[in-house]
């Protein structure tokens, strides 16, 4: 993924690769705690297996944005996200193996993850997996 805005990309050094509810949300957390920085960033979630496409296929399985870290958006959604996500993710980490998030490190996170979501439709003619909201025509 490009975008002229990103002025770095990282891998956080923590995968889940969890087989259970419980396990995931220790997991989710031990992950968050090693996403602290940088602030303002796009957060890619990959599978380690390439997912089928409409067209052709993908190991990303969500874009999103943040204005603060990673930690920040998502330490007090931690119960809320295994509740409403855990069998999606369950059924990824079973089919495709552990998650790992890679996240840009950008000046405009609103842009960049529009331009992300549009280049991964362009590629794949679909959002990715858990990803509910497109990319908006009139930012590009």
């Amino acid at each position: 993924m490009q975008c002229k805005h990103v002025k770095g990309v990282t891998t956080v050094p923590k995968i889940i690769s969890a087989a259970n509810e419980d396990d995931f949300k220790l997991q989710y957390k031990e992950l968050l705690q090693h996403a602290r920085s940088p602030k303002g960033i796009v957060y890619v979630w990959r599978s380690v297996a390439d997912i089928p496409r409409v067209r052709g296929s993908s190991p990303i399985i969500y874009i999103g944005k943040a204005n603060g870290s990673l930690y920040q958006r998502y330490i007090d959604q931690i119960s809320n996200e295994s509740k409403e996500y855990w069998r999606r993710f369950n059924y990824i980490i079973k089919t495709y193996g552990s998650i790992s998030i890679d996240i840009y490190e950008t000046d405009n996170p609103a842009y960049t993850e529009n331009i992300f979501l549009y280049q991964y439709h362009q590629k794949c003619m679909e959002l990715p997996p858990i990803n509910l909201q497109s990319y908006k025509a009139g930012m590009l």
